[in-house]
């Protein structure tokens, strides 16, 4: 038989079952590992319903509660879907009273030939985290509220699949809300929404998740008008939020109307207060947030052509953003509704600081700054301002809209222009100030293959 090793827990202890070596410690299960012969294992007191899921052929389904599992109907096949509930493949998972499969229910289908959507509301709606194995899932085009605060996971987001059906009227109140996601893809399957409207939101009305997580995830085959992530703020308490390694897909760029992959939104009395935007991949959409001590860290944007690629919005409560270590890349060059062309980074929010950020190929600047006490520095630029009106010149720019919304005695240190294109060269200014702009520090910057490194007004 061919061995494998199965990690039950991090003591060094072993003993060999079955022909695999299974640890002598009951803490931990590697995810995605197979235990043949389950009928030689010895008794595990943690392997109860809420700690553990199982597969027996095809099917999914938690472990009896039981502390024993080899009296788990003494399966010849067991395969370890995921471990402690507070550790479901990668991030953790809110504190609730345990977790329930979508094949708990009646009318599951995973393969896609059936509506699975009465399966999926009850399991979103138990109270419970709610298990989507693998398979690819139907529901309804329907606003779809989960029990406030669940987490909604797969195996893994390249098997685990809710899908709407195509041509059906996609809903004005977002898919599916409240719940936080991990794991999984929620497939729009090319449908149009005319207003604009979430995919997955923390918000149904004036119930909020104030500390949505969404991990690991994907949503694809979007079109215009639609926030694939949404995340608003509280009538009453602050919402903290993280988004992190998703793959975020819209069919195609617009000009007219948004086409935002993750999108912050502030509100009146309480606020977003805190988040954490990193490692994502964007494509044909951008990143808005207003809010406040929010990380937008290692994303990958590009192809979008409305707005910028991230953009802080204009806000009193916008402040203390840090943006690094971000790739902006290949927007569209067309100008978009409100004739701006696609910039890589827009930031109002005051005392932030940006760094380390990449752009290249876009139709507007790199970086236009427009809060008050922020640091750029150490940023990169290449052969930008392809913008169609052929207008713009420079890779980075300090903005005077108001005298709340600028980037007066804001410092620009180490940033880094080249346009390598010669004759046919766009990016001919290094850095540029509107005027009206004062305080304003350079220092160590580098421009190459441009006409002019500053032009001060």
């Amino acid at each position: 038989m061919k061995r494998r090793t199965i990690v039950i827990a991090s003591l060094a202890l072993f003993f060999t079952v079955g022909g695999y070596f299974v640890t002598d410690g009951f803490s931990d299960v590697k995810l995605g590992a197979v235990i043949h012969n389950s009928t030689l294992l010895p008794s595990f007191p943690m392997l109860s319903t809420d700690n553990i899921l199982v597969e027996r052929g095809s099917v999914s389904y938690r472990a009896p509660a039981t502390t024993n599992l080899q009296a788990a109907n003494n399966l010849s096949d067991v395969a370890i879907k995921a471990n402690s509930r507070n550790n479901l493949g990668f991030g953790s998972v809110a504190a609730n009273t345990g977790s329930v499969s979508i094949m708990d229910f009646p009318s599951a289908d995973p393969t896609g030939g059936a509506s699975s959507d009465a399966a999926f509301v009850s399991c979103t709606t138990s109270g419970k985290n709610c298990y989507i194995p693998q398979g690819t899932f139907l529901i309804n085009c329907a606003t779809h509220n989960a029990s406030n605060g669940i987490l909604i996971y797969g195996d893994d987001w390249r098997v685990s699949t809710i899908r709407v059906p195509t041509g059906c009227t996609f809903p004005t109140g977002g898919l599916i809300n409240l719940a936080s996601m991990q794991n999984i893809t929620v497939d729009v399957n090319s449908n149009t929404v005319s207003t604009e409207q979430p995919v997955v939101s923390n918000v149904n009305g004036a119930t909020v998740n104030l500390t949505p997580s969404y991990l690991n995830m994907q949503v694809t085959r979007a079109t215009t008008n639609m926030d694939l992530i949404k995340i608003a703020a509280a009538a009453s308490g602050n919402v903290q939020a993280t988004i992190r390694n998703s793959a975020l897909r819209f069919n195609a760029a617009a000009t007219a109307t948004p086409t935002k992959c993750i999108s912050v939104v502030d509100g009146t009395t309480s606020h977003v207060t805190a988040g954490l935007i990193s490692d994502n991949v964007c494509v044909n959409g951008n990143v808005d947030v207003l809010a406040s001590d929010v990380t937008i860290s290692n994303n990958d944007i590009s192809g979008w052509n409305f707005g910028a690629g991230i953009q802080t919005e204009q806000s009193a409560n916008s402040n203390n953003m840090h943006i690094f270590g971000n790739k902006v890349h290949d927007s569209g060059f067309a100008l978009d509704a409100q004739g701006n062309p696609a910039n890589g980074i827009l930031n109002y929010a005051k005392s932030s600081a940006i760094n380390n950020n990449r752009c290249w190929n876009l139709g507007g600047a790199c970086i236009d700054n427009g809060g008050q006490n922020s640091i750029i520095s150490a940023n990169w630029a290449y052969n930008n301002e392809n913008r169609t009106d052929n207008v713009g010149t420079v890779a980075y720019f300090t903005l005077f809209v108001s005298s709340t919304f600028n980037g007066n005695n804001s410092s620009w240190i180490g940033n880094y222009a080249i346009d390598d294109r010669g004759a046919g060269a766009k990016q001919t200014n290094g850095y540029q100030d509107q005027t009206g702009t004062t305080g304003v520090s350079l220092s160590g910057n580098q421009f190459f293959g441009v006409t002019r490194a500053y032009v001060l007004n």
